[in-house]
């Protein structure tokens, strides 16, 4: 846990520490499994179409609604306006395709507008970029930190750009010695740093092992989740296993339903949903 000043700041940069505590995702079941913690790095794994840039954004947007903590998301894929707009889609159940038009009612631009008023208010900011460095999550956290934010999470999209961009040829030795750097800026702005990562090796039936996840995420990880799809797109289950844990939580999963039309993760718990 970071340093304090014994009236909850961290003495470095003065900024207010999380307690450990219970955080509620507004997934009962992933909330049986993830304690997050202000220092804590959590590693997001899984096959492609899982749903891992989704769960992550999403966890960081209702830290910032439901806390009113700075949350950032930094994502090597898509630029910072679609980040947004999807998560103003999975905010009002409207059709990612809407976003650009394709098949968008008066109706969808009413929920939109109703969407982005309501996550504007939140303290979360989004920014695309071809490489996710540290120096790029610092100016992130020091600008909330200008704005009069307290930082609570911040997600990096993908693990592969941390040197350079998503799709460069970088080796697994470069991209280790750069993720080494990031437990110390979560301790050091008293985050919980989300880092979502593709998977390497061959693995069969869409069953991946904990060997699949790059070593280096491995090694700096609090926490690995897996996402292994359980279904058929646009929705499906995803399993979600916790693989390492700080808190005697390995082994345990459970399960969530992700619609690929919205963008959106929901409860099993609950029932229905819109017809598509």
């Amino acid at each position: 846990m970071p340093s304090t000043n014994g009236q909850g700041q961290h003495t470095a940069t003065g900024i207010p520490q999380l307690k450990p505590q219970p955080f509620n995702t507004a997934w009962p079941e992933i909330n049986e499994l993830l304690t997050l913690k202000a220092g804590q790095v959590v590693v997001v794994a899984g096959p492609a179409s899982t749903g891992k840039s989704f769960f992550s954004h999403t966890i960081a947007a209702r830290a910032a609604l439901i806390f009113g903590r700075g949350a950032g998301i930094l994502s090597a894929e898509n630029d910072s306006l679609f980040v947004q707009q999807r998560l103003y889609a999975a905010e009002c159940m409207i059709p990612i395709r809407a976003l650009t038009g394709a098949g968008s009612t008066d109706h969808h631009v009413d929920l939109l507008k109703a969407a982005s008023d309501h996550l504007t208010r939140a303290r979360i900011l989004t920014s695309g970029e071809t490489s996710i460095r540290p120096a790029r999550l610092r100016a992130m956290l020091q600008r909330m930190l200008s704005e009069g934010w307290t930082p609570g999470i911040a997600v990096l999209d993908y693990y592969s750009a941390l040197a350079e961009g998503v799709h460069s040829d970088v080796s697994e030795e470069a991209l280790a010695a750069v993720a080494a750097q990031l437990p110390a800026i979560a301790e050091e702005y008293g985050i919980t740093l989300f880092l979502a990562t593709h998977l390497q090796h061959p693995f069969e039936d869409e069953n991946p092992k904990p060997e699949n996840i790059p070593a280096g995420a491995w090694r700096i990880a609090d926490t690995v989740l897996m996402l292994r799809n359980n279904g058929t797109a646009p929705r499906r289950r995803i399993t979600v296993t916790v693989e390492k844990s700080a808190d005697s939580h390995t082994g345990k999963s459970c399960d969530l339903h992700f619609d690929g039309w919205y963008g959106r993760f929901s409860s099993t718990a609950l029932e229905g949903g819109p017809s598509l």
